[in-house]
């Protein structure tokens, strides 16, 4: 589905937050060879499993959290694939742009504030042409944050196009 949105065969470069054991990222990159470079973020326990997920099909691609705690995390320039696994407090350290950012959910489930931060760096790192899609659900749960707060912390001018009740896609 989002690949009928989001071109994903001319994208070189993925950022996911909250992407769970590492699936998506798993399932980009079997089906979309031109994508290279990837920035993974999740919270303990998460960023381990999926880490340790990615590191059985990608080997030495996989770039621990561990291994990048204190250094700059930026994409090397040729085409060999990179999978930065990291922690959320490693965001900063984050130096590449992407040409799109994923998140199915796991805003939702986050305080405003929070989202803000989060949004704040993402846009740091997007280019005009880079694309995000967000996941939502639908819930009758009044603290969840709903779709449209979400994008107003965002802040950016996107097309939006719904193409299922609970999946929403933007592209700056």
């Amino acid at each position: 589905r989002i690949n009928k949105i989001i071109d994903l065969k001319n994208i070189k470069s993925v950022f996911e937050i909250g992407g769970g054991f590492g699936s998506n990222i798993h399932t980009l990159l079997q089906n979309f060879k031109n994508i290279k470079k990837i920035i993974y973020l999740d919270v303990s326990p998460n960023i381990f499993i999926a880490s340790e997920y990615l590191r059985n099909f990608y080997k030495d691609a996989v770039i621990d959290y561990l291994d990048h705690k204190d250094k700059d995390i930026t994409f090397s320039d040729n085409d060999k694939l990179e999978i930065f696994c990291i922690a959320p407090w490693q965001l900063p350290k984050v130096k590449s742009k992407i040409d799109y950012f994923h998140n199915a959910n796991s805003f939702q489930e986050m305080t405003p504030n929070m989202i803000k931060n989060y949004s704040n760096y993402i846009k740091s790192l997007l280019s005009l042409k880079s694309a995000i899609s967000l996941g939502c659900y639908i819930s009758e749960n009044t603290k969840i944050v709903n779709t449209e707060e979400i994008l107003n912390l965002f802040e950016l001018d996107f097309e939006k196009i719904k193409f299922a009740e609970y999946f929403y896609n933007y592209q700056v």
